[in-house]
């Protein structure tokens, strides 16, 4: 990380924007999405390397030319601050954007059956069915944070709580209980989780801004594996649908996105279109 910030702060050409963002996926999907020729992106690690580097920039006098970008995650019910010139994905994350984008036609149709996906109604109904059952999950990230609970959603089984013949929930409750065994969480009550949830949901906050990117795609790996995945996509994991839901994503796409906005007017002086 010191060789980037010795890079960016060292630069006073401005020739080139720098677009410092959290890990190397996000490193691979903006450098798509950008105009090598006038603009450089590097990934730092995560979300707190990405503030930190910027925070330093912006105290040396050297955030001019250099924009942080970080994903959201559900920050409008913790009231984060961000330092200036660090900016966040329009929505949760990226996954997010792009199911809420046009690309995912193109994901749905790579992913899962012809029959499931005849026309763009019914990849929107997938695409609903969808967010519905990776929801509970990201609410619970938020009841956890809210308790300080810590518990684990790593190697949560989703088997467990949404049936794999029709992907149908069966209910927060086995939801609370099954994130208290993967977690070695037995004092965890369950009766102020589930209120929690009841009172989260009583709040009405946008969808986007609740899901999880990782709890949506490993949902839908959960579907590939057991109702909607074609031969050659039954067996991908959330890592490969995120690769998958990354490369669909094109410049077009990114153009319609206040992200892309928020970043041109940060330096309005580059009058090269490298983004």
């Amino acid at each position: 990380m010191e060789t980037i910030h010795n890079e960016v702060a060292m630069d006073n050409s401005r020739s080139t924007v720098y677009l410092i963002v959290e890990g190397e996926t996000d490193e691979k999907l903006f450098q798509d999405l950008t105009n090598e020729d006038y603009c450089t992106v590097f990934s730092v690690g995560n979300k707190d390397a990405v503030i930190s580097m910027m925070t330093r920039l912006m105290y040396e006098g050297k955030s001019d030319c250099v924009i942080g970008i970080v994903d959201n995650d559900q920050t409008r019910l913790f009231s984060e601050k961000l330092p200036f010139h660090v900016v966040y994905t329009d929505m949760n994350d990226i996954e997010t954007m792009i199911l809420w984008s046009d690309a995912f036609y193109t994901v749905a149709r790579h992913l899962f059956k012809p029959s499931k996906t005849p026309n763009k109604q019914a990849i929107d109904d997938i695409r609903k069915k969808l967010v519905e059952r990776a929801m509970p999950i990201s609410e619970m990230r938020i009841i956890d944070k809210r308790n300080h609970w810590g518990l684990s959603f790593k190697d949560l089984n989703y088997g467990k709580f949404i049936k794999k013949a029709n992907l149908d929930y069966e209910g927060d409750k086995k939801l609370v209980e099954k994130l208290k065994a993967v977690s070695q969480k037995p004092h965890v009550d369950e009766a102020v989780a589930l209120e929690g949830l009841k009172n989260l949901r009583q709040e009405r906050h946008p969808a986007p801004m609740i899901l999880v990117g990782h709890d949506l795609t490993k949902v839908i790996a959960h579907s590939l594996a057991n109702c909607y995945g074609k031969s050659s996509t039954k067996d991908f994991d959330n890592e490969q649908v995120e690769l998958f839901f990354r490369s669909s994503y094109s410049p077009e796409h990114f153009r319609r996105t206040q992200l892309r906005a928020n970043i041109i007017k940060m330096v309005s002086w580059m009058k090269h279109e490298f983004i």
